[in-house]
C-alpha cells in the first residue's frame, strides 16, 4: 500500500544539486496538478506557514530544499555535536514530525556515493575538510534518534549521474512508494 504525502523535502551536501533537482520536481508536481507551495529552509514561521497552506487546500503540496535536515548539516559542518544540534532544533523537529504524521512527507537527503565524487564538484584545493564526516553522518543518517517519525530516502549520485538521473531516482521512489 502506497503512503499518502503532500510534503517533499530535498536536502543535500553542498554542490548536490539540490536547487536543479528541486526545479526538476516543480515541473513534475505541475505536470500532476498540484497546487504547489515552495519553500526554502525551515524555521517556525515557515512551518506555521506550511500548515496554513496544506490545511486551506486538500490538492495542495508543499515542494521544499533545505529542510531541518539542512540545519544538522550546517551544524556538523561548523563542528556542533548531533546531540548538540538535536537540542537546539527540538522544537522544530517536533514539528515537522507533526506535519509528517498530519499529512505525510518525505525527505530525499542527495548524497554522492564516494567522496571522489563530491571532490569532482568543487576546485582543487576547496573540498571542506569537514565533507567525510558529514556524508558518514548522512548514509548512517536512519540510526540516530532524530530520524524517529521522519521518512527519509538517501538518493545517491555518482559522477556520471546528472540532474535528471537524480530527478528519475525520486520520481521512482515516489511513484513506488508514495500516493499524491
Amino acid at each position: 500500500m502506497k503512503r499518502k504525502i503532500r510534503c517533499i523535502y530535498i536536502d543535500g551536501m553542498e554542490r548536490s544539486g539540490k536547487t536543479s533537482v528541486v526545479r526538476e520536481m516543480r515541473k513534475f508536481l505541475k505536470n500532476k496538478n498540484k497546487n504547489l507551495y515552495e519553500m526554502k529552509g525551515v524555521d517556525d514561521k515557515s512551518l506555521e506557514l506550511q500548515n496554513v497552506f496544506l490545511e486551506d487546500n486538500s490538492n495542495s503540496m508543499v515542494l521544499k530544499e533545505n529542510s531541518i535536515l539542512y540545519n544538522f548539516y550546517n551544524d556538523l559542518n561548523d563542528g556542533i555535536s548531533v546531540r548538540s544540534s538535536e537540542d537546539r532544533y527540538s522544537d522544530l523537529i517536533r514539528q515537522e514530525k507533526n506535519i509528517n504524521h498530519k499529512y505525510g512527507s518525505v525527505y530525499f537527503f542527495l548524497i554522492p556515493d564516494s567522496i571522489e565524487t563530491l571532490s569532482d564538484r568543487f576546485e582543487e584545493d576547496e573540498l571542506p575538510h569537514s565533507m567525510p564526516i558529514l556524508m558518514k553522518f548522512y548514509k548512517d543518517i536512519s540510526q540516530h534518534s532524530i530520524t524517529q517519525g521522519l521518512d527519509i530516502r538517501l538518493i545517491s549520485f555518482d559522477k556520471f549521474d546528472r540532474i535528471y538521473d537524480v530527478r528519475d531516482k525520486i520520481i521512482q521512489k515516489l511513484e513506488e512508494n508514495y500516493e499524491f
